[in-house]
């Protein structure tokens, strides 16, 4: 009797599990390689043009014969299963652990549990759900039937929400503000990271304030502390 080998396409729960789980611990070793930098947030126009390019090499190997294969295990749902059990595994990770709240934990920010949605891991396994989406609705598209529009709307709407949605990311600001009653003010200021070389005579300062004007201004009017 011929043995089931392992690792022949179309791969199977364990295999399928196993690459996917290889590619966010690789997400993770990156992490530790940049000291938790996380993945470059892409602001537009660039992340139009990821977008773009993305989108297209997907469509292009959908219809290269020899990449067939691996279209199919993409569109399976032995990929769907996994990917997004490792996904919702991150997402849960994200929930319990505070994001930018626990950056003075070391360990948690090197490995990008402290910033998980920009981080390398996030962004490895959210690319296996993306894929896997895109191939199953591109597949349903060419062989459309009516009763088929269910499906799409609902896969469609979760890949915008997923894919378009972390890659926005990008355009996120956050400022901190100091407020005084009665007292408005249009500025507000983040602490910026500074590389060695920026300030020599300070060698042990790692940050430095910096202010920006806000579009609009707030004023505090009452402040008051329940006992």
């Amino acid at each position: 009797m011929q043995k089931n080998n392992l690792w022949r396409m179309p791969f199977g729960y364990a295999p399928t599990f196993i690459i996917i789980l290889g590619f966010v611990l690789v997400g993770f070793a990156l992490e530790i390689a940049t000291n938790g930098a996380g993945f470059p947030k892409p602001i537009a126009p660039i992340n139009i043009f990821l977008i773009g390019i993305y989108l297209t090499l997907l469509t292009i190997v959908y219809f290269i014969k020899p990449f067939k294969k691996l279209v199919n295990w993409f569109a399976s749902i032995t990929m769907a299963v996994s990917s997004v059990l490792i996904f919702i595994l991150l997402i849960a990770i994200a929930g319990v652990v505070p994001q930018g709240g626990a950056e003075n934990i070391i360990l948690l920010k090197k490995i990008g549990f402290s910033h998980m949605i920009s981080s390398w891991a996030y962004v490895f396994s959210l690319l296996f759900v993306c894929t896997s989406l895109f191939f199953t609705v591109l597949r349903k598209l060419i062989h459309f039937k009516v009763r088929h529009i269910g499906f799409l709307l609902s896969h469609v709407g979760f890949f915008i929400i997923l894919f378009f949605g972390s890659l926005s990311v990008g355009h996120l600001e956050t400022y901190n503000v100091e407020l005084f009653i009665d007292s408005p003010t249009h500025q507000g200021f983040y602490f910026d990271k500074l590389r060695a070389m920026d300030t020599p005579e300070y060698p042990d300062q790692q940050f430095i304030k910096r202010t920006v004007n806000l579009p609009f201004s707030l004023e505090m009017k009452r402040f008051e502390i329940d006992n």
